[in-house]
């Protein structure tokens, strides 16, 4: 079973309560509110283009994408490389700054572990389709590394390689993590070459953690999220103003079907319709909102960030980033670097941003099912162990002396997650988003969406894959190769939904 079955059938558990969480999972998420939301401090330094947007939306254009996170960053600077054989025309529509949803209020992880991955889809699906799925995530971390050296983003985002530390505070977890580690070793030997175990001693000693009973350890990657998407989207605008606009504060309110198989999907917005072939959906968990068969396919998870001063002897760990793994649940926290240029006073370095506290919450983490807003306050279980975990978990002399005000900021932001894990990729069906197409429409509807709450190792490259797609769809006899690196069992199907039906 996935998260979603795990928390919705665990121990504890009241019908009431299970009631309640599958009717908001079932329910219309709406659009993302611009009046009351929490601050991320990822936002504290916000960029030129935060709410850029044009003095009319245009009438009309080739593709619209519906979001403006790093798979519309995707999306959109996958269509606009050269050697098409003509560069589409793209609205990018966000309801509220650009930015600002989830991808602004992520962990700044890049983080793939590869065996625990490996071992679970292997259980269920085999493990060649394992290996393709774990192949999948772990080529993000190179692939972003890679672009932001492109758009000369590597500084002002502190994209960079970590060692990663899972650190286990429960033996069981540690002993199921090394058996899994132990088949990932055996069957991926190339992408597990860097994977380390540390027995409790060792680990204890390294890593600054006296309560733990092991760890493991291999490369991952952290960033300043909102730094690097709002950075690939200015550098689109320069590149490529005549063929991009982005439209910020600008919710899509509904869109209608084509009249015929020569016409195009009308988006309707407060500010105005635009006309567009394609429509891109990059709204994660929303989704639902715009594509009513998705509703309770893709359901919305409520998390919880924090920005954390660290105590005064605390060594700089900005070449590492943390997983707490607890007998129930887990945290996750990376360190900014200590000097980096910012026009906020907030922002004075080596801030410790720790997120998670999921399982600590109300009834183990139900309450946060089927939240799609990041307007609502901190569940206050949560608030309290994020609070107080780091001083807690770190050894007392390394700890130190607190600031007199330790948090810097708090918030949450929505994530999309789906029955089976996977993310949801590819070509909506009319079925799902209730608009029938003609037979011989010339355009359709697109979605890369469903992270389960681990969208820096699925989004990007998900968001080219559904570009290629696109671009084969507008060009039949052309290849863009996606097919070779991308599984299959990420695509969206009825099949699949059907197979993973969601709860009632």
């Amino acid at each position: 079973m996935g998260l979603l079955e795990n928390v919705l059938f665990a121990p504890g558990v009241t019908d009431d309560q299970r009631q309640a969480a599958t009717n908001r999972m079932n329910s219309d998420p709406g659009v993302p509110d611009s009046r009351k939301t929490t601050q991320p401090f990822w936002l504290e330094d916000a960029s030129p283009i935060s709410n850029v947007r044009s003095e009319g939306l245009q009438e009309e254009v080739d593709i619209v994408i519906i979001g403006s996170g790093i798979t519309a960053a995707s999306v959109a600077r996958e269509l606009l490389k050269g050697g098409h054989a003509s560069t589409p025309k793209i609205a990018v529509l966000d309801a509220r700054d650009i930015c600002s949803g989830a991808t602004g209020r992520n962990g700044g992880h890049i983080n793939e572990a590869g065996f625990d991955v490996y071992s679970n889809v292997a259980e269920v699906l085999g493990k060649d389709i394992a290996a393709k799925v774990t192949r999948f995530r772990l080529g993000h971390l190179p692939l972003l590394l890679e672009i932001a050296r492109e758009e000369q983003l590597l500084e002002e985002t502190q994209i960079r390689t970590v060692e990663s530390v899972f650190a286990f505070f429960d033996s069981t977890r540690f002993l199921e993590a090394k058996a899994a580690l132990a088949l990932f070793k055996a069957d991926m030997p190339l992408e597990s070459k860097d994977h380390r175990i540390f027995e409790a001693e060792d680990a204890r000693k390294k890593f600054l953690l006296p309560d733990i009973c092991g760890a493991i350890t291999y490369p991952a990657g952290a960033v300043w999220p909102y730094k690097l998407v709002a950075g690939i989207f200015h550098r689109i605008l320069e590149s490529h103003g005549g063929n991009i606009w982005l439209e910020s504060n600008t919710p899509v309110n509904a869109i209608l079907r084509p009249d015929d198989d020569n016409s195009k999907f009308t988006i309707v917005t407060p500010r105005g319709n635009i006309k567009a072939t394609h429509v891109v959906h990059c709204t994660n968990a929303h989704a639902g909102h715009l594509i009513p068969g998705l509703r309770g396919h893709i359901v919305p998870l409520r998390g919880h960030m924090s920005a954390q001063v660290p105590g005064k002897s605390f060594p700089d760990q900005s070449h590492r980033s943390w997983s707490f793994i607890y007998a129930k649940g887990f945290d996750y926290l990376t360190q900014l670097l200590p000097n980096y240029p910012s026009s906020s006073p907030l922002c004075a370095g080596s801030e410790l941003m720790m997120g998670g506290g999921f399982a600590q919450g109300l009834g183990g983490g139900i309450e946060d099912f089927g939240v799609a807003t990041d307007s609502r306050p901190f569940d206050f279980h949560t608030k309290v162990h994020l609070s107080g975990i780091l001083r807690a978990a770190f050894a007392e002399e390394k700890w130190g002396e607190e600031d007199s005000k330790p948090i810097k900021s708090m918030w949450t932001g929505n994530m999309g997650f789906t029955h089976d894990s996977l993310p949801l990729v590819g070509k909506l069906h009319s079925s799902l988003t209730g608009r029938n197409l003609h037979p011989k429409s010339i355009g359709s509807e697109w979605i890369a969406a469903g992270f389960n709450g681990e969208g820096m190792v699925h989004a990007w490259r998900s968001g080219v894959a559904v570009a290629q797609m696109m671009l084969e769809d507008l060009a039949p006899n052309s290849s863009y190769g996606w097919q070779e690196w991308f599984p299959d069992q990420l695509l969206v199907t009825e099949e699949r939904l059907k197979m993973s039906a969601p709860s009632q």
